[in-house]
């Protein structure tokens, strides 16, 4: 009785194939090893890229928040640029204000000379 145990032990690890039947068995097992393998090789495959890919969310995230403190930052000289652009064209306009009048006043007394001069010119013909 012992004997045949070990017997039927020893055919099952493919030692000895005493029928058809346990060959394909056999082989079916090493199948379903086979499977077992490439599927835990799948499972190991899908967390080592979603660790993967939580770390490349990661280095995103800081990227993204590192461009936009640079952003922040251009646009506040951008702005300070766009206030004194301002306070420029403010100052030029006065200034233009002030010696717009007078321009009026210099075309008024060039007039006024030019046509002194034309009559001038006239009287000496």
């Amino acid at each position: 009785m012992g004997g045949s145990c070990q017997l039927r032990a020893i055919q099952k690890l493919g030692k000895l194939t005493a029928s058809p039947t346990d060959t394909v068995s056999r082989m079916d097992g090493m199948a379903l090893f086979a499977y077992n393998v490439a599927v835990k090789g799948y499972e190991w495959t899908a967390l080592v890229l979603a660790w993967v890919g939580t770390g490349c969310w990661g280095i995103c995230f800081w990227w993204m928040h590192r461009i936009s403190g640079r952003q922040d930052t251009m646009l506040k000289e951008l702005h300070e640029v766009m206030r004194r652009v301002e306070e420029l064209s403010r100052e030029e306009h006065q200034l233009i204000r002030e010696v717009h009048p007078g321009v009026e006043e210099i075309k008024e007394s060039v007039k006024h000379v030019a046509d002194v001069v034309v009559e001038n010119s006239q009287k000496e013909r």
